[in-house]
């Protein structure tokens, strides 16, 4: 995934949920710890620059390995652009923070989702 300081907040967002339906990201404006919920009152709702948000930010790339723990994704994206984001997974018909589930990797939070997701549609027929 690029990363460039002229890219809004949206087009982050929407790269990460292309790539993984069943999740999504949220940017924030304080740090969280390892395991721990993002506070909404730092959930940034406007859709601002990168370089908004931390105007020292160098452009670069980010895997979307889907061997990557949550954890992990989320700490780069604090260490090499100075952004603090949250994943998100789909439950049904909510977004839940992945805050418990932090050492789980994209592909299990994806494939978990779509499993849900499955399950709730087949009890709708």
């Amino acid at each position: 995934m690029k990363i460039r300081s002229n890219m809004t907040t949206e087009e982050v967002k929407n790269t990460f949920h292309n790539h993984y339906p069943m999740l999504k990201i949220e940017f924030y404006n304080k740090e969280h710890g390892n395991n721990e919920i993002s506070s909404n009152k730092n959930l940034i709702t406007e859709e601002v620059t990168l370089d908004y948000l931390n105007p020292d930010l160098n452009d670069g790339e980010l895997s979307l390995n889907e061997n990557i723990k949550v954890s992990d994704f989320e700490k780069l994206m604090e260490d090499y652009f100075g952004l603090y984001v949250q994943v998100f997974r789909k439950s049904g018909d909510q977004w839940l923070q992945t805050s418990i589930t932090d050492s789980w990797t994209l592909g299990k939070q994806e494939a978990k989702g779509e499993s849900l997701d499955k399950f709730l549609n087949a009890q709708k027929e």
